[in-house]
């Protein structure tokens, strides 16, 4: 049974949520929690400076990548749902928090890591979808 775009977009963007939150998990335990770089107390600075963020408006870095699902037209002229995902957890350099350089840098190294985890949990959680609709067509 062949679905329309718009039935396939509105189920993708149903199960967004859960593929960001499984991407989250597994990111934060993969790079976050397993890095070597990072002491026992930096994930509590880290969530710290999170809440700072949070608290000016700025968002949160966890949840600063972005995804976007739109549909496009193949070489075949089939419309598919695609998916794009974009921004980097960083943590800026004006937070009103104590921290030297070093370990800024450190910090935004590894929750670059982290953003490019997630996004790609999220794009396999997303592919995966989307062959399996595949297969049912």
């Amino acid at each position: 049974m062949r679905t329309e775009p718009r039935q396939r977009m509105r189920e993708a963007e149903d199960l967004l949520d859960d593929w960001i939150r499984n991407a989250v998990r597994t990111a934060q335990e993969e790079v976050v929690r397993e890095d070597p770089r990072l002491a026992d107390d930096d994930l509590s600075k880290i969530n710290e400076i999170n809440q700072t963020l949070k608290e000016r408006g700025d968002g949160s870095i966890w949840g600063s990548v972005r995804y976007r699902l739109y549909t496009e037209e193949t070489e075949n002229g089939e419309e598919v749902v695609s998916i794009d995902t974009f921004g980097v957890p960083m943590i800026p350099p004006d937070i009103d928090v104590e921290l030297d350089e070093r370990t800024l840098r450190v910090y935004n190294d590894v929750l670059s890591d982290y953003g490019v985890r997630v996004s790609e949990e999220v794009e396999e959680q997303f592919h995966d979808w989307r062959s399996e609709r595949r297969e049912q067509a």
